[in-house]
């Protein structure tokens, strides 16, 4: 129910955002090219400098996913350390639990600025996550049944 709340402010804001925007550029002086220029710096480094890291601190083998394509993060090691510079999902075909509820198989999709980092304990995998407000607030964070289904 909150999503669709969500939703439904989010186009409000950004049509605000963008009549704001327009004034803007009508009524002060703006360099659009200086604008457009930060922009592309922005955008650059957001591609260079964030992507969504899963740091696996127990001692199995952990499949998690680069887009559609399943890849093996072995114990003690992050998503970074076997090249993947941007996570984008974690196959969960063993119980793991986040946020006081336990799945047992599907697949955890996340946006870019995730920080996931999986413990173990008796048995269970813990998902202790960061920055998933974020993610959530984007609408991009979501456990579901299949990859084909999540991507």
């Amino acid at each position: 129910m909150t999503t669709r709340k969500i939703k439904i402010l989010f186009a409000p804001i950004c049509l605000l955002a963008f009549v704001l925007m327009s004034f803007l550029f009508l009524f002060f002086d703006i360099d659009t090219n200086k604008l457009l220029s930060k922009y592309k710096k922005f955008v650059h480094y957001s591609k260079s400098h964030v992507g969504a890291i899963i740091c696996n601190k127990t001692n199995q083998t952990i499949e998690i996913t680069d887009y559609k394509w399943i890849r093996k993060l072995p114990p003690g090691k992050s998503s970074r350390d076997i090249g993947i510079f941007d996570a984008d999902g974690l196959l969960i075909n063993q119980p793991m639990s986040f946020e006081d509820t336990v799945h047992f198989n599907g697949i955890l999709k996340f946006c870019d600025y995730s920080r996931l980092t999986l413990t173990e304990k008796d048995g269970v995998i813990e998902i202790q996550a960061k920055n998933v407000w974020i993610c959530k607030i984007l609408n991009d964070f979501n456990f579901y049944n299949s990859i084909d289904q999540a991507f």
